[in-house]
């Protein structure tokens, strides 16, 4: 996977790390409920979402590179 995500489960800071040839990724968290609670926009390299105005629970992380989705999960402490 061209996405790692670290510190899962997550207090305040969620560390994601791209790998994508492409110069730009989204990056969308949703609730478990489908509600988009955040839009990102990712560079190549280790990237920072703040996570801590979140509610504790599971969360969804949907990758796009312009090709490929993919998909993630997070728990927030």
């Amino acid at each position: 996977s061209h996405y790692s995500v670290f510190l899962n489960p997550v207090d305040n800071q969620c560390y994601i790390s791209v790998t994508s040839d492409s110069p730009m990724v989204r990056c969308t968290l949703y609730d478990l409920a489908g509600r988009q609670i955040l839009d990102n926009a990712l560079q190549p390299g280790v990237n920072t979402l703040d996570v801590s105005n979140l509610s504790s629970g599971c969360y969804i992380l949907r990758f796009n590179d312009g090709k490929v989705f993919v998909t993630k999960k997070i728990i927030k402490n």
